[in-house]
């Protein structure tokens, strides 16, 4: 059964927003290679952004409201990253020194967290989008 375009907009956000957070979710050296040490906090941050806020806009219908109130509180803390750690001079060395601020720590441990309560949704999202087996 196809999906209506709501819920396929929905679900390709859902999934962005999702490998942002599994990204967010890990440690300092697997955060840069995943970024392949290219503006990796300002990458990592506006994509954490754009994809959660487009999650939270097309998932009115998909998410509870435990689930919509952690992402929004995750993001909110995402957003006061302070710039002097987003903005740094694009070298292998200021990248890893920049995701090993202690500013990370709580929202790597935030972030597995909301992976776990979005587990049976992403499973869901999953199957929608015909991503598993």
């Amino acid at each position: 059964m196809p999906l209506s375009s709501e819920e396929d907009a929905y679900a390709n956000n859902y999934i962005y927003f999702n490998d942002s957070l599994g990204t967010l979710s890990e440690d300092t050296a697997t955060q840069c290679e995943q970024y392949g040490y290219f503006n990796v906090a300002w990458e990592l941050k506006d994509d954490m952004l754009s994809n959660g806020h487009a999650v939270l806009f097309t998932g009115e219908a998909y998410l509870t409201l435990y689930q919509k109130q952690s992402i929004k509180m995750l993001l909110q803390k995402v957003e006061n990253i302070p710039d002097e750690v987003v903005f740094v001079t694009n070298t292998r060395k200021n990248h890893l020194k920049a995701m090993s601020d202690p500013v990370w720590i709580p929202l790597r441990t935030e972030a597995r967290t909301l992976l776990d309560l979005l587990q049976m949704e992403t499973q869901r999202v999953r199957r929608l989008l015909n991503m598993d087996p």
